[in-house]
């Protein structure tokens, strides 16, 4: 963590606050001393966790067709291809691929999917639409993306008397 003290005028401080930080600084606290005309601040590089979150936006994007798929796959399972290139122009996954597995208990994964940025921004998606955490509710829920980036959706509804 580092500490860092600009100097300034309260009309360049608006400005350097701005638009002054480099890519991989995160600002997170600073104070105002308007006496001496100067900002203090607490900047902490990205963290491994935040530089993992680099699938979520192109998750998000598809957030309306899989709020659809779960839907209908109460009926019936539910398949759709994603695009490749979404996923590539988001993060290198290398020779691991972006293949995976989530099962889902009431809306809570029941498996292992740590070592998984792409199923893990899959869920963070997941759990920020509304609509979706409801469907998800007394049910469980299988979704897998395969190599040939097929997205898959199994539901069925949990059984009371477990």
């Amino acid at each position: 963590m580092t500490n860092s003290v600009i100097n300034c005028s309260k009309k360049q401080l608006f400005y350097k606050r701005v638009n002054s930080y480099p890519p991989n600084v995160k600002m997170v606290n600073y104070e105002f001393d308007l006496n001496n005309a100067f900002v203090t601040i607490l900047s902490i590089p990205l963290s491994s966790h935040m530089e993992e979150r680099q699938y979520l936006t192109t998750w998000k994007r598809y957030l309306p067709v899989i709020r659809l798929h779960i839907k209908k796959s109460i009926v019936a399972e539910q398949q759709f291809k994603l695009n490749i290139q979404d996923f590539e122009s988001a993060g290198d996954r290398g020779k691991s691929g972006y293949t995976f597995n989530i099962q889902m208990e009431n809306g809570r994964v029941i498996n292992n999917i740590s070592g998984s940025a792409v199923a893990r921004d899959l869920f963070e998606a997941l759990k920020s639409d509304d609509a979706i955490k409801a469907m998800l509710q007394d049910k469980s829920v299988k979704i897998s993306v395969g190599k040939s980036f097929m997205l898959t959706i199994k539901t069925s509804h949990i059984s009371a008397y477990k």
